[in-house]
């Protein structure tokens, strides 16, 4: 599936195979062995910005600069894949960045570069329920880049598809998600639960999240999912969510032993689809325990919901459209642009594409294939 963000402008080491089909090929050795490095740290994906005073501030000599000697360095943040055909990176890959120098040459004054991060956790594609699911980072909350200076520089081409679009798409699949790594239950393994619930003196059985969701599509479902965790000896458990006060789901969990070999917590999950009237939406969880000093933990919900197209008040925007997949030629609308905004193809993060696309009344077109 293609993903685009759109914008108004205002290392990683690995286990190697023991068995290949060939011999693999190694790098003789790291871009770190020479230069000067400096290293960034980002949480959320997104466009970021560099410019002349923050290379300075992070220990540069920004004298002198060639535009075209900048680079990046990074392999996008997330999780390596536990299978053992995936090979990842050797080394640091370097990104396609997007140097804006007014075309003198020289990296100086008010100059800057643009380049996309994808942030340190990740969605799975689900094409048979045209979803997604996280992969949250349980290693690192940030992603790491690294800036050089030397050479020629790796930058954005831009592409333009001049084939008459067969649909026009103005809305498109947001996914939210929260999921706090807090507490481990038996202090082992990579299953870490996040807020918890209970009537222990200090505790709470209650807790609330408040979010807003931009340009909501109020005629399109909205899937929520929660994901929930109990220890209740001998009784079941539930938790009762509620969205804007409405009751969207009972979480019935089934009783845990007492015995050594029991398990220590039951885990249970829930689907559902709902309408939203408001963009504003106020999740309520309320623990019902079922057992004396029982435990509920929250482990993640999501969201997935249609939202109208439209650029947000801080000018970025990252999106994806399962409504086009299927070979076709689509003509994408954000409405609330401006003469500057840009639109990014970030399908592979490391390089992006910029979009070509006419401004007209508020309003950004471009045409790009809706392919998965």
């Amino acid at each position: 599936m293609r993903r685009f963000t759109v914008i108004t402008l205002s290392f990683c080491f690995g286990l190697t195979h023991l068995i290949t089909h060939a011999q693999r090929v190694y790098r003789s050795n790291s871009v770190l062995a020479s230069g000067t490095w400096h290293k960034l740290s980002i949480k959320e994906a997104g466009i970021y910005k560099v410019d002349v005073p923050f290379l300075a501030s992070i220990g540069f000599n920004t004298s002198n600069i060639s535009s075209a000697s900048v680079r990046l360095y990074g392999n996008g943040g997330q999780m390596l894949s536990e299978k053992n055909p995936d090979i990842p990176f050797d080394d640091l890959a370097e990104n396609a960045i997007m140097m804006m120098d007014g075309g003198d040459g020289s990296f100086n004054g008010t100059d800057f570069f643009l380049f996309y991060a994808s942030g340190a956790d990740k969605w799975l594609k689900d094409s048979v329920n045209k979803r997604f699911s996280h992969q949250k980072n349980i290693y690192s909350d940030s992603a790491f880049y690294f800036i050089t200076i030397g050479g020629i520089g790796k930058r954005i081409n831009s592409l333009q598809i001049n084939t008459p679009p067969t649909r026009t798409v103005g809305s498109f699949n947001e996914r939210i998600f929260h999921e706090l790594d807090s507490v481990n239950l038996l202090a082992s393994g990579k299953q870490w639960l996040g807020e918890e619930f209970s009537d222990a003196p200090g505790k709470t059985l209650t807790r609330s999240f408040a979010l807003t969701i931009p340009n909501l599509n109020t005629g399109s479902p909205v899937t929520f999912i929660s994901n929930c965790v109990s220890r209740s000896v001998n009784t079941a458990s539930r938790f009762d969510i509620r969205l804007n006060n409405q009751l969207t789901q009972q979480i019935n969990i089934p009783s845990t032993g007492a015995g050594l070999y029991d398990l220590f917590a039951q885990q249970s999950q829930q689907v559902s689809d709902i309408l939203l009237a408001q963009e504003a939406l106020q999740i309520n969880y309320t623990y019902v325990p079922g057992s004396f000093n029982a435990q509920g933990w929250l482990n993640f919900f999501e969201i997935h919901a249609r939202r109208n197209l439209g650029l947000p008040g801080n000018g970025q925007l990252t999106f994806r459209d399962w409504n086009s997949v299927g070979n076709n030629i689509c003509e994408f609308v954000i409405t609330n642009s401006t003469s500057s905004t840009q639109v990014w193809d970030v399908t592979e993060p490391l390089t992006p594409m910029r979009l070509a696309g006419n401004f007209s009344n508020n309003e950004f077109h471009f045409v790009n294939e809706g392919l998965a």
